[in-house]
């Protein structure tokens, strides 16, 4: 038993070294620095205890009462600037673009992004800034005609003929995932689906479990030692995205490049590669475009399009229909607008549909991820100081009401019980 004292001694000195280190560097950096206030963190385990029993913008809005609308919050030895009033998210996002245009970068945005290689995690320079004015143009070629637009009629339309068919009360989400799916597989890859195509369903299942590995967190992206040895759940998720970015991007993606004709451009996958050798062909850019832009690039912007199209879609959508269902006086004059305005609407005076447009966007509000490229401040009067590289969150549904955020829950509530 004496034998293993000194081990044990030696185990117990490199703890409480360790954790004398983390200490100190957080006291060194709480006094270079005047950081914005918040919860007093635990090494290493940071706020998470704090966290874990509440919805995390309720928490945040508890913070932001007592130490204002710029908060520190620690997720694991992580410190995260939280954003709390539009004011905040204004100066942080739109007077200092700039500061704050990085992007976070973890090891699941990795997975997912393939190093950073798409747009939505890439980082900021020369080679991002060209990979987006390549995946703009596309934008422009496609929405220049009405592909689009019949693209979501012809959805649509097979979606009314399914729900026609329904006889009792029926829960739309299978639906809304089936319209938004179809309309976003016509947009990238000029294909649609029927509602029980095996292709449709797997997908659907595959995407929904990542977004429920992802949406529970990853301890890789909180705990550095972890980016080297993964454990098992981290490297099915990988796999699981490889499977996924193999399927829907490089064979979709060799497909249209083995077919393509610059006449018949068929869907924007078709004008991605149009607007890449349309940029090859620019004297000044080529050559940037062919050493930093290669085919991982292009096919990591399909996958930014049509992953982000369609959670995005798919969850502001149902998120709509809960909110009308939550509030029907909102619902009566939204519709009441639609059946007044629709067969005169104008495409030149969207002030015809302002209603929907403010109760739509009042739904889309969401969270926004990004990383300070240097040190800077947000609140000025405070002097309080992002230093880089801190992740910010901006947190804009704080502009909701309390009122409208419970009376959500509480409809979710009755419709998973009845």
């Amino acid at each position: 038993m004496l034998t293993l004292l000194p081990g044990l001694l030696t185990l117990k000195s490199v703890i409480i070294g360790a954790l004398a280190g983390l200490l100190g560097y957080w006291l060194i950096r709480r006094m270079k620095y005047k950081l914005p206030p918040g919860p007093l963190p635990i090494p290493l385990i940071g706020n998470f205890l704090k966290l874990n029993d509440s919805f995390w913008y309720e928490k945040f809005h508890e913070w932001a009462k007592k130490h204002g609308p710029v908060i520190s919050v620690y997720f694991g030895p992580q410190r995260w600037t939280v954003l709390n009033t539009i004011e905040v998210v204004h100066e942080a996002l739109v007077t200092k673009a700039n500061d704050f245009a990085n992007r976070p970068k973890t090891p699941s945005t990795d997975v997912i992004s393939e190093g950073g290689k798409d747009i939505a995690f890439g980082q900021f320079g020369p080679c991002w800034r060209l990979h987006r004015k390549i995946s703009s143009n596309a934008f422009r070629h496609y929405m220049t005609g009405e592909h689009l637009e019949l693209r979501i009629h012809n959805a649509v339309d097979v979606v009314s003929n399914l729900l026609i068919k329904e006889k009792e009360a029926v829960d739309p989400k299978k639906y809304v995932d089936f319209l938004i799916f179809n309309i976003m597989c016509g947009f990238c890859y000029g294909k649609s689906y029927d509602i029980d195509d095996p292709e449709f369903l797997w997908l659907m299942k595959e995407n929904d479990d990542l977004n429920t590995a992802f949406g529970n967190g990853v301890l890789e992206d909180i705990v550095p030692l972890l980016h080297y040895f993964p454990t098992q759940r981290f490297r099915k998720i990988k796999k699981d995205v490889d499977v996924l970015t193999r399927k829907m991007g490089y064979e979709k993606f060799k497909e249209h490049e083995n077919t393509f004709d610059p006449d018949n451009i068929r869907d924007f996958t078709d004008c991605l590669i149009k607007a890449r050798k349309e940029a090859e062909e620019e004297e000044e850019e080529g050559q940037e475009v062919v050493s930093n832009l290669t085919e991982t690039h292009l096919v990591q912007t399909l996958m930014d399009i049509f992953f982000a199209g369609i959670d995005t879609s798919r969850f502001t959508t149902n998120w709509v229909l809960l909110h009308m269902a939550a509030f029907p006086e909102i619902q009566a004059k939204v519709h009441e607008e639609i059946d007044r305005v629709v067969g005169k609407f104008d495409r030149d005076d969207s002030n015809e549909f302002k209603y929907n447009r403010v109760s739509f966007n009042e739904n889309a509000k969401k969270w926004t991820k990004q990383h300070a490229m240097k040190d800077t401040t947000v609140t000025e009067k405070e002097n309080e100081t992002v230093s880089k590289p801190t992740k910010v969150v901006s947190r804009e549904s704080e502009t909701g009401s309390d009122r409208q955020q419970q009376a959500l829950r509480d409809s979710n509530k009755r419709l998973k019980t009845s």
